[in-house]
């Protein structure tokens, strides 16, 4: 199998050629080269459009998080980009401890899923599954007539229990 490769700038584009004697392996080393592609550079594997305003989802003070589509998938995904400059050792502890438990967790209906975590040179970028229900706290002061009924609230508890009991 062959793979083209065009180094940033788009000058001089190459072609690699590869052998895998079969399907499945070859599969594998197409898995293994996208991994090492996107933890080089997270466009190598995400299309975000940080110009456009509506692809910015949120920011703090040293992170944005990006809508992200999956150039392989195409699947839409929230993309936290973090920079490494502007955290201290322990909240750098803490993020990777947070990735460590979301990497165990797995998958769960109540729990946002870690598609990924990538770090690069300047960056850390955590992919996650992307969620479209908004805020708790908007859907309360929201709600019909300015009450939160307590069958509403029962419903987010069972939710939250079901998430806990799963963890």
């Amino acid at each position: 199998f062959s793979i083209f490769v065009t180094p940033m700038g788009g000058v001089n584009p190459r072609v690699h050629h590869y052998y895998a004697p079969t399907e499945m392996e070859k599969e594998e080393w197409l898995a293994v080269i996208r991994k090492h592609a996107i933890n080089t550079m997270i466009d190598n594997g995400y299309e975000i459009k940080r110009e456009d305003q509506n692809s910015k989802l949120g920011s703090g003070s040293y992170s944005t998080v990006w809508k992200g589509e999956c150039k392989q998938t195409r699947k839409v995904y929230a993309v936290k980009e973090i920079l490494k400059s502007g955290l201290k050792k322990d909240e750098e502890d803490n993020l990777r401890e947070e990735v460590r438990i979301s990497t165990l967790v797995g998958s769960h209906n109540n729990i946002v899923y870690m598609k990924e975590f990538v770090e690069n040179k300047d960056k850390f970028y955590i992919v996650l599954e992307f969620l479209t229900g908004g805020e708790l706290f908007d859907r309360i002061v929201d709600s019909p007539g300015g009450k939160f009924t307590e069958k509403d609230a029962a419903r987010i508890m069972r939710q939250v229990l079901g998430a806990l009991a799963y963890l």
